[in-house]
């Protein structure tokens, strides 16, 4: 209807109320709170989103409240138009023109406002059974567990303190119901209601003689304990929210030991609060609050559960303007939330307690108004549950000749709150110093440059008292380069806390999104090829562009969003919601769409959990060293300048180009490459793969939980190949990436308008499959796309490829993955070669696939080829497969490669005689099971070559991949196998035979029977005596003796449970494998992990210790204490990593990450040199 000004006549005339002037008349502080905290004092919440807010019914306080208004001099705000008293009591209004309008009223009324959803929706919160009123606890909810504490409201035996009215873990209706119908009152013992909920965390009585309710605290029965929740949780965080609008009163009933416990001097402990003498403030307060906060931050609360459990104060002083009041408050704040770098248990440092340097301690909120009190409450609320991190494996890049380089770390956060924004699902990359000793350090003066004396040394590791992955920094100086780590003295601060060469994430951030370079491709005619005539990959022609709005038109079918109501949440129309996701890809914060702004940026770069980073400058294979190649020579040196990019994937939709600058080696620096403007650390460019562009509605959805996308390791080779389709130059040696997507881009549909590729728009439903993509990265700021290639029976593209040469042509093979997210199959294992320049398959038949494994409920794992001869061609491929028969179960593949003379006999010396086509007529690749490992093989393989010159495939058993697979306790184990192909002594007699070895036409399926056991064995550090079962046999040549008779070895697991989920590394005759054990310990970081090192040809301990500093234990021998050399040490909580190895200055270190975040490293001493002398193989 129409609208226009009420004059003050008509207000008074209609009985028309102000809705602000009621606020101000009837709304207490304690009804600001309420609001706040649980929507208000409301009816029933039912769930209709519709109901009634009103004031206090009965009265729950002595006190009422008189306001007098005169409208006389101002406008008309209720229908009483002049000077009148308006009395609040018990949810009633009194109306009279004297000063006890209770006694005669004019008028009374009720308080009551109606609330609807469709009109207030930000009043209420989904939860129980529908929309309802809510405050911050609702809309928190389940994210932590409640209870609530009252001040007691009086004085002498009996009053002292406060009450718990509900306990940990009490339900939010009955939470709820309590904090709406209990009253406020005036008397607000800060320290002695402190106290009585540390003693409710401590689950003891609070000290006799000071007057404090008999039975205060509940601890009758286990149900009442907050570190209960169907099982002690000793790893539970506990945290208290003191939130007063007054100052300390009546607050001196406390344990002497905890009076001036700060020795702050502030305290007057002879305080006597019935008289009100000897206190700090009027009305019997104290300053005992901040001692108390220090006691409970810095004691072990709970000495009957495992770790530390202390208490973490947040302050929230609300609608007050005392300055005492405030600043004991600050200082509570202070000593109860700061966080101890140094470890002497006081907020010395200003950054222990003020991480911003607002001069705020971090838990101190305050409010004036109940806007400001929600705002300052979530903040408060949301610090609190900003408790997570967990990592992937870390990539080192070697610099120098003496090993000093960069550590590139990838983490992600599933929630990071700063303020009232939180975000989740975030991801970090940041590079690191790696020293000649192999110590990691920050770039402490943020110069680029390595200085050993000004770049603190750091180390990880897992707090257990807060499960948080932390950093301890070691100074440095001119006297001290090198710190001993492990006894210095160090500062103690959270991962975030360092100072990184560079940190992606947050640069990223701070990019605006239109300067983003970002591409994708779009298979206009269907035909597998990428068509780009311009190879520009950065416009918008053709089948590679830009992911950009002035490609909209041309991307939009693929975003798969043409059903107007299943999207909606997009927006309206078909192109409205394209344009959404483009720019909300981006990186552009769309309103109505899931937020990811933090400090007024979009956090752009998405959590990277699988795809380890792979950092590339110069050409990586060094194969005119290795072969004598004169052409990679060339390109070597015409590329060995060339800017460190670092690679990665991540849960965006995107794989990630991040520039390192060069490094410079002369003086340990980076220094930014001549006519770019980019900075250390920033992106350089994104692709988005095809298959997952039906994907990328899913991140934009308000109710995104997690989805898998670009999630495997990108691959970087050289190889020599046909990069631009001219048959008429000559091949050229190439940098290439080729890469799958892990558990990303299944099966989906998208349909609508498709350009065919001649500018035809063709109504229809495309089908998009999990894919491998190949680009040409030479010039790592031009990257040129060479396909993306899906295949029939391909499934989820976890396998991490191998680039393969035969002769003069390059292959990529790779295996089928697991049908489905939970690591399942429905179909039998495939092996897949395509051809490296196209992606096109080498098909039998016609499928896509070359090779069909026998067992059904099948995938493969990761290939490793052999260039066995060293002759620059390949000679066998190594697939481990996982499928399911009754249980989860193994084998070995192996793919050879024929080397065919007029003789039929291998040579292996002229790489002429290899057979280049695998689907040759004569003389075909061919597949055949090398070993039954009876337990599945999720793991990639490893290789090695002994003194006889035997073929080793080193692998583990074991999944991890679903729920039932956590709690399996299947026997797993670790094997080495020789390959028959190239072991003359196959049998236990030692004798040489022809049947197997180099005999394509015959092949051995070696069973766990045919393997040495080096279970039994235990080997003594000195002469190398080893013993059996508690026998001696003699020295370790006598085991290698043993072992050597055999065609390979298996290693029993030995903790129930325990897995081999990573790849092992080979490093000087020591095979290093991670295993992992998963328990169901809600403290436990999921399991604990250790690591093996095995020496190759027995699986048993060296004569000597592989781990330097903690590789021997003490064991008693026929009465006799004796030193054993160990073959496996605990790494800690969480999964380990593949292990990335450093060697330096005579220090050999070996890099495991954790799942936490945490990075390890383990000093070792192989059993061989590993500096000098020819390889005598090669692993690609």
């Amino acid at each position: 209807g129409n609208s226009h000004n009420l004059y003050d006549t008509e207000i008074v005339s209609s009985g028309l109320w102000d809705g602000n002037w009621l606020n101000w008349l009837s709304m207490r502080r304690v009804d600001i709170l309420r609001k706040v905290l649980m929507g208000g004092l409301a009816t029933a919440r039912s769930g209709g989103g519709n109901q009634i807010n009103y004031g206090e019914t009965p009265a729950q306080s002595y006190r009422t409240f008189v306001k007098r208004f005169d409208s006389t001099i101002g406008s008309a705000v209720s229908p009483y138009d002049g000077d009148f008293y308006y009395g609040m009591k018990g949810g009633y209004i009194y109306v009279d023109n004297d000063s006890d309008p209770f006694t005669s009223a004019i008028d009374t009324f009720t308080i009551r406002i109606q609330k609807h959803v469709q009109y207030e929706p930000e009043d209420f919160h989904s939860y129980e059974s529908g929309d309802n009123l809510a405050g911050v606890l609702q809309k928190v909810g389940s994210k932590a567990r409640w209870g609530n504490e009252w001040f007691n409201d009086g004085i002498g035996k009996g009053e002292s303190g406060g009450f718990i009215a509900s306990t940990i873990g009490t339900n939010m209706v009955t939470l709820i119901t309590d904090l709406q119908n209990t009253g406020c009152d005036t008397w607000t013992p800060l320290a002695e209601a402190y106290y009585v909920a540390m003693q409710y965390f401590k689950q003891e009585d609070v000290e006799s003689g000071l007057d404090y309710p008999n039975n205060v605290v509940p601890n009758a029965n286990v149900g009442q304990d907050p570190y209960w929740n169907n099982e002690y949780i000793h790893c539970a965080d506990s945290f208290v929210i003191l939130l007063t609008d007054g100052a300390s009163t009546k607050d001196s009933k406390i344990p002497a030991y905890l009076r001036d416990y700060d020795s702050d001097g502030s305290d007057n402990t002879s305080c006597d609060e019935s008289t009100n003498t000897n206190c700090d403030y009027p009305s019997g307060g104290t300053d005992y609050l901040d001692d108390i906060a220090l006691y409970a931050r810095t004691t072990d609360l709970r000495s009957d559960l495992d770790g530390d459990q202390n208490l973490i104060l947040y302050t929230i002083y609300a609608f007050g303007n005392d300055p005492d009041a405030e600043n004991l408050l600050r200082d509570a704040a202070k000593n109860g939330g700061f966080e101890d770098r140094n470890g002497n248990k006081l907020p010395d440092l200003q950054v222990e307690w003020d991480k911003d340097s607002d001069g705020d301690p971090d838990t101190f909120f305050k409010a004036y108004d109940g806007y400001e009190l929600e705002r300052e409450l979530l903040k408060a609320i949301n610090d609190i549950l900003t408790r997570a991190a967990a990592g992937t494996a870390v990539s080192v890049l070697a610099t120098t000749g003496e090993g000093e380089g960069n550590l590139v770390q990838a983490y992600f956060q599933p929630s990071v709150t700063v303020g009232v924004d939180e975000v989740n699902w975030v991801g970090y990359l940041q590079s690191l110093w790696v020293d000649s000793h192999g110590n990691l350090r920050e770039d402490t003066v943020q110069d680029q440059a390595l200085n050993v004396t000004e770049d603190k040394v750091v180390t990880f590791f897992l707090d257990p008292a807060t499960g948080e992955t932390k950093i301890k920094r070691f100074d440095v100086s001119v006297t001290i380069p090198y710190p001993d780590v492990g006894n210095d003295s160090y500062e103690e601060l959270a991962l975030e806390d360092i100072s990184p060469v560079w940190e992606a994430g947050s640069l990223l951030a701070q990019r605006s999104a239109s300067d983003r370079k970002i591409f994708t491709y779009i298979d206009k005619d269907k035909d597998g090829q990428v068509d780009d005539s311009t190879y520009g990959t950065f416009d918008d022609s053709d089948e590679v562009v830009r992911f950009h709005i002035n490609s909209a038109s041309a991307i939009k079918p693929y975003l798969g969003v043409k059903d107007d109501t299943t999207w909606s949440y997009l927006g309206t129309a078909h192109d409205v919601r394209a344009s959404n996701i483009i720019n909300y890809i981006r990186g552009n914060d769309i309103s109505g769409l899931r937020p990811r702004t933090i400090n007024g940026n979009a956090w752009k770069l998405g959590d990277i959990v699988y795809s380890t980073p792979v950092s590339t400058s110069k050409p990586v294979e060094n194969f005119h060293l290795i072969y004598g190649d004169v052409s990679y020579e060339a390109f070597y040196h015409a590329n060995k300048n060339r800017e460190t990019v670092v690679y990665v994937g991540a849960n965006d939709g995107m794989l990630h180009a991040f520039t390192s600058w060069q490094y410079d080696s002369t003086n340990e620096s980076y220094v930014k490459p001549s006519g770019t403007t980019e900075e250390i650390g920033d992106e350089l460019w994104a692709f988005i793969p095809q298959s997952l562009l039906p994907h990328l509605k899913w991140l934009p959805s308000p109710d995104y939980t997690h989805v898998d996308y670009v999630d495997l390791k990108p691959k970087v080779f050289d190889a020599k190949i046909d990069h631009d389709n001219d048959s008429n130059t000559p091949k050229e040696w190439r940098t290439l990436l080729l890469t799958g997507l892990n558990m990303g881009g299944k099966y989906i549909w998208a349909e609508g308008d498709f350009d065919d590729g001649s500018g035809t728009l063709v109504a229809e439903t495309r089908h998009f499959y999990p894919s491998y993509v190949c680009m040409d990265v030479t010039d790592p700021r031009n990257p040129r796309l060479l396909w993306e290639r899906s295949y029939t029976d391909l499934e989820m593209t976890t396998s991490f490829p191998a680039a393969v040469k035969v002769k003069d042509k390059w292959f990529a093979v790779f295996g089928s993955g697991p049908t489905d997210y939970d690591g399942t199959s429905t179909k039998a294992g495939h092996i897949f070669v395509v051809d490296l320049e196209t992606g096109e398959p080498y098909k039998n038949g016609v499928n896509d696939w070359l090779f069909e494994t026998n067992e059904a409920a099948a995938f493969m794992n990761s290939p490793v080829s052999l260039d066995k001869s060293l002759n620059f061609s390949v000679d066998a491929i190594y697939f481990g497969e996982t499928y399911l028969s009754g249980s989860w179960k193994g084998k070995l593949y192996k793919v050879s490669v024929p080397w065919v003379d007029t003789n039929g006999d291998f040579d292996g010396t002229d790489v002429n005689n290899y057979v280049d086509n695998p689907t040759d007529g004569t003389n075909p690749w061919i597949l055949s099971t090398l070993f039954n490992a009876t337990r599945p093989i999720t793991a990639p393989v490893a290789l090695s070559v002994d003194y006889f010159d035997n073929a080793w495939i080193y692998v583990g058993s074991g999944r991890y991949l679903n729920t039932d697979d956590k709690t399996n306790t299947d026997t797993q184990y670790k094997f080495g196998i020789k390959d028959p192909f190239y072991n003359k002594d196959h049998t236990p007699s030692g004798l040489y035979g022809t049947v197997y070895y180099h005999n394509y036409n015959s092949s051995l399926e070696l069973q766990i029977s045919d393997l040495f056991e080096p279970d039994p064995y235990v080997v003594i550090l000195g002469g190398g005596d080893v013993y059996e079962s508690g026998t001696r046999i003699g020295d370790f040549n006598t085991l290698m003796s043993l072992a050597r008779q055999e065609n390979g070895w298996i290693r029993t697991l030995e903790e129930p449970g325990e897995r081999i989920l990573a790849k092992a590394a080979v490093l000087g005759g020591i095979v290093l494998t991670p295993s992992f054990v998963p328990n169901d310990d809600v403290c436990g970081f999921g399991g604990e992990s250790y690591i093996y090192a095995q020496y190759y040809e027995t699986g048993t301990a060296y004569y000597k210790p592989v781990f330097l500093k903690r590789g021997t234990k003490t064991v008693n021998i026929d009465g006799e204490d004796r030193t054993q050399v160990l073959d496996k040490i605990l790494l800690g909580e969480g999964m380990a990593s593949a292990v990335g190895l450093h060697a330096g200055a005579g220090v050999t270190k070996a890099f495991i990450q954790q799942s936490t975040g945490t990075v390890l490293s383990e000093e070792l001493d192989p059993a061989f040199k590993i500096k000098s002398g020819l390889r005598s193989w090669i692993q690609r």
